[in-house]
């Protein structure tokens, strides 16, 4: 926890705690039980709390309602990273208070000070500075709006503490010669209290003594008519005695005026009296909320304006924040332009010929119907001289309008303007800042690391507003976070979507965020109709466009994630679309940026992107069921075209470009994927097969697979196009350690060929099924008759790249049998061919597989070199499956060299490339190299307990029953048992084998 809670009882009922303010409560008993237990700062039973806050309620009523009120307090007072019940305290289940340590009240200050002022050994002047702070601080009665028996009893109380130290300062300012100090404090004794003969008596006896009679007079008169009219009193004699050391006032007599003489001339130091010209330096709106995040852009902006640029546009789609982000620039500036910063509400005007009216209104402009208001504008600017000028919406007269700006920056030298629109003005000069959504969190974290988020600070603070004791914990979090990621950190969403936190959970929202158009709406009275509700902001955008680029921005729906200008060519069947996008670039609707190329040879392309609001928006918008057909059908066909022009590609040398390009378009081709698993099965298996490649690369493996099954399912027939996906479908399920599934579908897909007569087809499917039999079933031989024949299948075709794959297997099958110089045969043929191939990827693998068996060899210093290489080689290409794999083996290389610590590392890299997307079915030879390496760190216990879950793990078939690595590692097993005994290493053992295979990982990597 860091920081004190500061809770103000003095006036209203307020806390702080850095930027934290809890000032509203769920109800007012919640309130009083924060301040009583403020006020009294002490263990309370609960019993008397009940009583005294519910006292007319049945005692278990008030029992429940007390433990609501405290559940309550505490999710406003304990926040993100506070330790639970750190904030309130309790003593068994009986008692309850504050945390002395962790609030602090101005009362518990007041008081404190008073005592210390009371000591006798404090000095005249220590008093004075202990007396001073302390009525600084009481400024009001304490706790207005509450009128429990218990609060007027301390109001009064601190009422007249708070006199008292005043009477008592007024004597000491008195006693060191600061009579004017002595008599501010006596008047505020009046204010205080203006009914407190004593307070006024004291006013008037310092007056006297300051010869200020008249004023003494006066402070009496007051005090006379006051006691009449609300309590029919007069003045004691003790007050009225005090007027008669005043001197009398002289009387008036009414005489002619003296004849007037030449007035002296002011002495040549005196400056001459001018009229001073009284005006209001600035006119901003007043902001009732806090504001969050954008320091950069705020910065930048008011960097701009201050180094001489004179127009600039702050552009962003409707609900992004630019009215309230310009209004704190223009107030930041308010020290450096002299003339003040002015804001122009424009909104509501539509007519061009308005703009300079609204301009006039809100300068201070003298009107007169003889000049013209340009005229008028021109004067009051150059009067108040550099200043800044707040346009704010004016995108419905950009068009229209722009040459007004332009005419009052060429008439007013020293005039900058900053325009908020969501089209920029397409002037000469003019710099547009365009201004994206707040950043969001792109995966759930801690609460406080969650409020780092400028978008999650603003979620909670709305959702406080609607709901005071809304607070940010670890059982929302998760669900804020993904919901500020939805919304995509538009502002205006963030804050409609948190005005839902009075009647719905942030879950509940989230459920309700595929209608955000119905969900997102205000009930607040107090903002602009345009964003009363979501969909009016993004309306008003649509309405400004013409109505071609209307048509056009409609036919963008399909899109996700982005798109290049060839695909909505494409899509949209529009050959203009270029300049439709340029339009909807101008008007804030579409992003646009620069694509890296696929490599050095290409030149980099424009993407054009749509936040997922306003391309929800242009899905709607294309309400005809069969031109919404049309439109998915195009769109499928383009990434199909995309993904057939990349399989070439993805195994030769362009692999890796290829691979980044397709990562560009994995919205897309989902989306692709998903319009044909309902509507054209048969189509989307071509798309899923050219996929494959790119999915095992990037290690999409869950989806890929999930689309497959999906396709098959929907789909029939025999056909060569079928048997592949089996193939791939199966292969995707042993990754995913579904062997069963496997087995069916690579059987399937054999049997398929078979009937096709189709021997180039069969060769990748027997091969797989080999490495199924041998490293599921341990059946060799049966592993070795699929190899044989897939080899002659090739033979057939003469097709050599399903050799790649039966090279593979051959040196998998000899690394298994212990026979390392044959696997490195098969291992060198097969870099070979992958490298006449140019397939990368391959390279990778066959690379990895020759540092295994130099490995396996004890030749770490061999091995080393043939795992670098393929380490970058798969970092030039984008692969990761094969590259983690790269890494395992590194570590157990530089174990064997005698560097555990460097070992780990490398097997710590592997891990984090692979991550949980779906090759899990290799994690456990992570374990078995965690194992040696917890071994030779001395921690047997560990190297144990992880070989027990290896074991358990090939036992029970939830992983390959093969091993790659070789009985060289043995003797780290060996001294694990030596330093533990057989009974102990077996009981560790046993623990291993309790474990998940995701709770030994988290074992074994912990460090």
């Amino acid at each position: 926890m860091t920081g004190l809670w500061t809770v103000t009882l003095f006036g209203g009922l307020r806390a702080t705690r850095g930027t934290e303010v809890v000032d509203r409560f769920r109800s007012h008993n919640i309130a009083a039980l924060m301040a009583y237990l403020c006020l009294f700062p002490r263990l309370h039973s609960r019993e008397e709390l009940a009583d005294l806050l519910w006292p007319d309620a049945e005692l278990e009523a008030a029992r429940t309602n007390l433990r609501t009120a405290i559940a309550s307090l505490r999710r406003q007072l304990e926040l993100p990273g506070d330790i639970a019940g750190s904030i309130l305290i309790t003593q068994g289940r009986a008692s309850i208070g504050v945390n002395p340590n962790a609030v602090a009240s101005d009362v518990g200050r007041f008081e404190s000070l008073l005592r210390s002022a009371a000591r006798p050994e404090k000095s005249v002047d220590q008093k004075t500075e202990l007396l001073c702070e302390a009525v600084g601080i009481y400024g009001q009665p304490l706790l207005s709006g509450f009128y429990e028996t218990w609060a007027l009893t301390e109001r009064d109380r601190l009422a007249e503490a708070y006199w008292s130290a005043l009477r008592e300062l007024a004597g000491l300012y008195e006693l060191s010669g600061h009579r004017d100090k002595a008599l501010d404090c006596a008047r505020r004794g009046v204010s205080a209290d203006p009914l407190r003969e004593e307070a006024h008596a004291e006013v008037i006896r310092l007056l006297v003594a300051s010869g200020q009679a008249a004023v003494a007079r006066r402070q009496f008169s007051d005090l006379e008519q006051l006691l009449e009219a609300e309590m029919g009193l007069e003045p004691s004699p003790e007050t009225r005695a005090l007027l008669d050391a005043a001197p009398e006032a002289p009387a008036f007599v009414f005489a002619k005026p003296p004849a007037p003489v030449d007035s002296p001339k002011p002495e040549p130091d005196t400056p001459a009296t001018e009229p001073v010209l009284v005006r209001k330096p600035s006119r901003l709106p007043l902001t009732m909320t806090q504001f969050f995040g954008r320091a950069k852009e705020r910065e930048a902006l008011a960097g701009l304006l201050r180094s001489g640029t004179r127009l600039v546009t702050l552009s962003g789609p409707g609900g992004s924040g630019k009215t309230r982000l310009a209004i704190e620039v223009a107030r930041d500036l308010h020290e450096i332009f002299t003339g003040g910063s002015w804001f122009v509400p424009l909104a509501d005007v539509r007519d061009a010929h308005r703009i300079l009216d609204a301009v006039a209104e809100a300068l201070p402009v003298v009107r007169s119907r003889a000049v013209l208001p340009f005229d008028q504008i021109v004067e009051t600017l150059a009067r108040l001289g550099p200043s800044v000028l707040v346009l704010d919406n004016f995108e419905q007269l950009a068009e229209t309008g722009a040459n007004v700006v332009q005419q009052l920056l060429g008439a007013i030298p020293d005039l900058c303007c900053l325009i908020t629109s969501r089209q920029r003005l397409l002037l000469d000069g003019e710099r547009e800042f365009p201004l994206a959504p707040l950043p969001t969190p792109r995966t759930p974290g801690a609460p406080e690391r969650l409020l780092e988020f400028p978008s999650i600070q603003l979620f909670v603070n709305r959702a406080q507003a609607a709901r005071p004791d809304f607070q940010l914990s670890a059982r929302n979090a998760a669900a804020v976070a993904l919901l500020c990621d939805k919304l995509e950190g538009i502002p205006l969403a963030v804050e409609l979507a948190a005005a839902w936190a009075q009647t719905l959970s942030p879950a509940q929202t989230l459920e309700r965020l595929d209608r955000r158009f119905d969900l997102l709406v205000s009930r607040r009275r107090d903002i602009p109709g345009r964003h009363q509700t979501l969909r009016a902001t993004v309306e008003s955008s649509y309405q400004l466009l013409p109505t071609a680029t209307q048509r056009f921005f409609a036919q963008l729906g399909p899109f996700r994630g982005g798109w290049t200008l060839d695909a909505a060519e494409a899509v949209s069947g529009d050959r203009d679309a270029i300049y439709h996008l340029t339009t909807l670039r101008e008007h804030s609707l579409v992003l646009a940026s620069e694509d890296a190329p696929m490599d050095d040879s290409d030149d980099p392309m424009m993407r054009y992107q749509m936040l997922e609001t306003l391309r929800e928006f242009a899905d709607e918008l294309t309400a005809d069921a069969d031109q919404r057909q049309v439109l998915c059908e195009r769109h499928y066909q383009h990434y199909l075209t995309l993904a057939q022009a990349a399989e070439p590609g993805l195994h030769g040398p362009k692999q890796a470009s290829w691979i980044k390009r397709l990562h560009a378009e994995r919205h897309n081709t989902r989306t692709a994927l998903t319009w044909a698993a309902q509507y054209d099965a048969e189509a989307g298996l071509h798309l899923a097969s050219v996929l494959t490649r790119y999915w095992e690369a990037r290690a999409f493996l869950r989806e890929g697979g999930l689309f497959m099954e999906q396709l098959l399912a929907a789909s029939a027939g025999e056909t060569p196009l079928r048997a592949d996906i089996l193939f791939k479908s199966g292969r995707f399920a042993w990754y995913l350690r579904n062997w069963d599934l496997a087995r069916v579908r690579f059987a399937e897909s054999i049997a398929m060929y078979r009937s096709l007569n189709d021997p180039a087809g069969m060769a990748l499917p027997l091969a797989a099924s080999a490495g199924l039999l041998l490293m599921n079933d341990g059946d060799g031989m049966g592993a070795y008759q699929a190899l044989e024949e897939a080899w002659r299948c090739t033979e057939v075709t003469g097709d050599l790249r399903p050799r790649l794959e039966i090279y593979e297997w051959r040196t998998v099958m000899a690394c298994g049998m212990e026979d390392y110089p044959t696997g490195e045969h098969h291992a060198r043929e097969w870099l070979a061919l992958a490298r006449t191939l140019g397939d990368r990827t391959i390279e990778v693998a066959a690379l990895f597989w020759l540092g295994l068996l130099a490995t396996n060899l004890g030749e770490p210093d061999r091995a080393r070199p043939l795992y670098e290489q393929a380490i970058a080689v798969s970092k030039t290409v984008g692969e990761t499956f094969w590259g983690s794999g790269a890494w395992f083996g590194l570590g157990l290389a530089e174990l064997l060299a005698g560097d555990s610590v460097r070992g780990r590392d490398c097997v710590q890299q592997s891990y984090d490339l692979l991550g949980d997307r779906g090759y899990q079915f290799v994690h456990h030879y992570l374990l078995q190299a965690l194992a040696y390496i917890a071994s030779a760190q001395d921690d047997a216990p560990r190297a144990a307990r992880l070989l027990g879950a290896v074991e358990h793990l090939r036992r029970t078939d939830q992983t390959l029953r093969a091993s790659i690595i070789g009985c060289i590692f043995d003797p780290y097993v060996e001294r694990a048992q030596t330093a533990l005994g057989e009974e102990k290493f077996a009981k560790e053992q046993g623990v291993g084998a309790g474990m998940t295979l995701d709770e030994a990982l988290a074992y074994g990597l912990a460090k």
